[in-house]
This record gives structure tokens, C-alpha cells and sequence, in this order.
């Protein structure tokens, strides 16, 4: 599977099951409207279609970054351009 885009989202071991449950509901809201796939428990991608899948990949990792106090590890790689954002 080919893809240019990569979030890694490690949710901290931390949280209350409640915390827990919302991001992670929040992640599998963002995963069904964008198309985004999730390779395993921290590893998210989206499938190149064209150099112009951007926009939901960035999406996926700036909707997660507003959460960011809830993951221990969140990163965004983009192999197209080949760039990265750290945010945790």
C-alpha cells in the first residue's frame, strides 16, 4: 500500500477510561470522514490517490493536535513533500 502521508497518535497510558473514550471515539470519527487508515495502535495513514491528498491527512493531524494534552507521542510525516511536524 502506497501512501504519503503518516500520523503517528500515541494516546498516554494515563488517562481516565473517560479521557480515553472520547479521543478515541474522536479519532474514529475523524478515520471514517477522511479516509484515513489505521495501520496499528499508534499508525495512521492515507493512501495516495494523487499528490493532492493533502488536505485530509493534515486535517487528521491538526484536529488530534487541538487534543494534543491526550497523546504521549503525535506526529505528522508527509513523504510527498518531505516534511514532518512534531507536536508531542
Amino acid at each position: 500500500m502506497e501512501y504519503g502521508f503518516k500520523v503517528i497518535a500515541r494516546i498516554k497510558d494515563d488517562l481516565n477510561i473517560e479521557e480515553r473514550e472520547k479521543i478515541t471515539e474522536k479519532i474514529e470519527y475523524l478515520k471514517n470522514i477522511l479516509g484515513i487508515y489505521q495501520v496499528d495502535d499508534e499508525t495512521y495513514i492515507r493512501v495516495r490517490t494523487n499528490n493532492r491528498d493533502f488536505a485530509k491527512a493534515c486535517g487528521f493531524y491538526y484536529e488530534l493536535k487541538d487534543e494534543k494534552n491526550d497523546f504521549s507521542k503525535l506526529e505528522y510525516y508527509d513523504y510527498i513533500d518531505d516534511e514532518m511536524e512534531i507536536a508531542v
